[in-house]
């Protein structure tokens, strides 16, 4: 059946469609007549032929057909007698093809080779191992006993081994050459090794170069710095040369404390959540275990929208708290949460934590990361409203990335050192502000708070792509008249002791040195006065940031406080605007696509904590193409002595990774500078 098909397939496949048959299919030379329209039924497949009047020449035998009649005489065609075609629409369409058909004739050629494809190769998921090589800290204190030439020059290793893994023979050494392990003392020693989990046992070993060398042993304690867990050792025994003694451990029980958490959810919409909310809480002694924050009088976890729930854990001491991890596990419909803040508080001693966070945590949020790390704060800042007012100016950069800027409105609220902060004010003008990469400066009015020791500036998320690129902020406070006084006489009082201090060296020098040193003392007082004895004019801050504020980028926080980076006192409006011309020299290394494309910035930073602003790197040149020496021109303030600098680039384009040789920074001096050396 195949075999008669194969015509069909050959001449009536390109005219399967009845707007591609041609009109030849249908002339007298073709052995065709044309079907009647209100008949055919091109090609449906519940019908052997279209024209449904030559069914019975189908079902008739062959040796009925008259050989007179022509068109009889084709439908002799070998095959059943019923058989079906679904490509030809009428019984003479069929028999042509098949008096078309001509067998195609065999055609030498070479033998294929089968191919046989290989094996796919599978992607398989690279198991995350923790590793567990210098992975943790451990702190090992030796304690020698007190007996009569306890003490020991010799050397001493030790072996720990836990439920986990071993840290194998280790020395217990220090750079000093002439260490030794002296009578009823304490050595402690710092050695990094892997996860050994619960301590078991540990092996000392003591090698000394004299056969009659001793060692009194009283105990070993072993602290995991991580977690805070000391196991305790006890030997009470001599070690004599080449001895090693195998001791069993115990854990060393530590005093339990109550814990007060108390955790308040945001009053946004959708703000609570169904998740299973855990904890872990960092301290100077180490860390606590994951706890699942449960209240025990219902048996499930809480956290609705706007309330406050309270937890009281027992724990280990851990010390002054640094730091805690909040995390859930994303269960539950829409299981974002909206976090306000957190408070702890120990009894022993009273001390109360602070955590505040203010935001959103939820896979759909920011990097959609589903934990936070909230470092703490013993106290909050309280807002002055009275007092003394002085001015601040801002001055604010956005950054200069894609969808940089924001239509919200902005706010900041400056923190003193002493705990006092004003309030939180709007940063506004005529202007339309806040655009990608623009420079903005506001004059604000408020109370004086004081040293600066941080800012809080966020917006309120208004308005469609809201999301603000934040640089960095520049305050400049200025100085009121008291606290200006106040610091001429510290620094009176500073002088007079270098003054003293001076004499009593004048004294005591030899006399053929006395009258050098006198000249150098003598120009460096006189530098002094001129310097010490001018009351400072403002304070300068610099609060870099280079973060997303927005609730679909970063960590989703809307709102972020920054830390001073750095602060300087300008005594003078000239010495302020004093500017220095810096020759920036930079080599991009000579390895396979070194180059990039990106934008490259730099910042430096000098003497007294002062640092330049983030400036771009750019001429009209391609910059930072493979093995090539860039060179750049920058004016900015007299930094003194570099210390350090940073660079850095945006990542934009594409392949966008740079390999930096070196930089090389040349500083032109300054006319005060000049003839200073002159």
């Amino acid at each position: 059946m195949a075999d008669r098909l194969e015509p069909c397939l050959q001449y009536g496949i390109k005219h399967w469609h009845p707007n591609d048959r041609p009109k030849s299919a249908y002339s007298a030379k073709s052995y065709a007549t044309p079907p009647d329209p209100k008949v055919v039924r091109w090609h449906d497949t519940n019908t052997m032929f279209a024209d449904s009047r030559i069914f019975d020449n189908v079902r008739r035998p062959v040796t009925d057909i008259s050989e007179d009649n022509e068109s009889d005489s084709l439908s002799m065609t070998p095959g059943p007698k019923t058989t079906f075609c679904y490509i030809c629409s009428t019984l003479e369409e069929h028999q042509r093809h098949l008096l078309q058909y001509r067998p195609k004739r065999p055609v030498s050629a070479k033998p294929r080779i089968e191919y046989v494809a290989p094996k796919p190769r599978l992607k398989k998921k690279i198991e995350e191992v923790e590793p567990n090589i210098g992975d943790c800290l451990y702190r090992v204190d030796i304690y020698t006993g007190d007996k009569v030439n306890a003490g020991t020059s010799g050397e001493v290793y030790i072996t720990m081994k836990g439920s986990r893994d071993v840290l194998y023979k280790t020395r217990l050494a220090k750079k000093t050459s002439n260490f030794s392990f002296m009578r009823n003392t304490k050595e402690s020693f710092f050695l990094k090794g892997p996860r050994l989990g619960n301590l078991e046992i540990i092996t000392i070993e003591h090698e000394g170069g004299k056969k009659n060398l001793r060692w009194y042993l009283d105990r070993v304690e072993i602290t995991d710095m991580k977690s805070g867990m000391i196991w305790v050792f006890k030997c009470q025994d001599w070690l004599d040369n080449s001895d090693s003694r195998d001791l069993i451990g115990k854990e060393k029980e530590q005093p339990i404390i109550d814990y007060d958490i108390t955790v308040y959810t945001g009053n946004k919409s959708f703000g609570g959540t169904d998740a299973n909310i855990s904890l872990t809480m960092y301290g100077a002694n180490g860390q606590s275990q994951k706890i699942l924050l449960v209240d025990s009088s219902k048996g499930q976890t809480c956290f609705e929208k706007g309330g406050v729930d309270r937890f009281r854990i027992p724990q280990r001491d851990l010390g002054e708290l640094k730091k805690i991890r909040i995390e859930h596990d994303g269960k539950g419909v829409a299981s974002g949460w909206h976090l306000e803040k957190i408070t702890i508080t120990t009894n022993a001693p009273k001390q109360i934590y602070y955590f505040l966070y203010g935001g959103f945590i939820g896979k759909d949020v920011g990097k959609g990361h589903l934990y936070r790390e909230i470092f703490a704060k013993k106290s909050l800042p309280k807002e002055v409203t009275t007092g003394p007012k002085t001015t601040y100016l801002v001055t604010v950069q956005t950054g200069d990335v894609k969808y940089a800027g924001t239509d919200a409105n902005v706010f900041i609220q400056i923190c003193g050192k002493d705990g006092k902060a004003t309030r939180k004010i709007k940063l506004d003008d005529a202007r339309n502000n806040f655009e990608r990469g623009a420079t903005e400066q506001f004059k604000l009015e408020a109370p004086d708070v004081g040293t600066i020791s941080h800012i809080i500036v966020g917006h309120d998320n208004f308005g469609p792509g809201a999301g603000w690129f934040l640089d960095e902020v520049k305050i400049k406070r200025y100085i009121l008249k008291k606290e200006a006084n106040k610091y001429v006489k510290k620094e009176e009082k500073k002088r007079e002791k270098k003054e003293q201090a001076l004499r009593k060296s004048r004294e005591n020098s030899p006399d053929q040195k006395r009258k050098k040193r006198r000249d150098e003392d003598s120009e460096e007082e006189e530098e002094d006065n001129r310097r010490k004895l001018v009351p400072p004019l403002y304070e300068e801050c610099v609060f870099p940031c280079n973060e997303w504020l927005a609730n679909d980028e970063g960590d989703g926080l809307v709102e972020k406080e920054l830390k001073c980076a750095s602060s300087m006192l300008r005594f003078s409006k000239d010495e302020q605007e004093e500017k220095v011309h810096y020759t920036v020299i930079v080599h991009t290394g000579n390895v396979k696509f070194a180059g990039t494309d990106a934008d490259v910035f730099i910042q430096m930073f000098g003497e007294n904590g002062r640092c330049s602003r983030r400036t771009k790197l750019d001429d009209s040149k391609n910059n930072f193409e493979k093995g090539m020496e860039d060179i750049f021109e920058l004016d900015d303030i007299n930094l003194g002595t570099l210390s350090h600098i940073v660079i850095g680039h945006d990542d934009s384009g594409m392949g966008a990774g740079w390999f930096l040789d070196d930089v090389i920074i040349r500083k032109h001096l300054s006319q005060k500078e000049i003839k200073a050396h002159k």
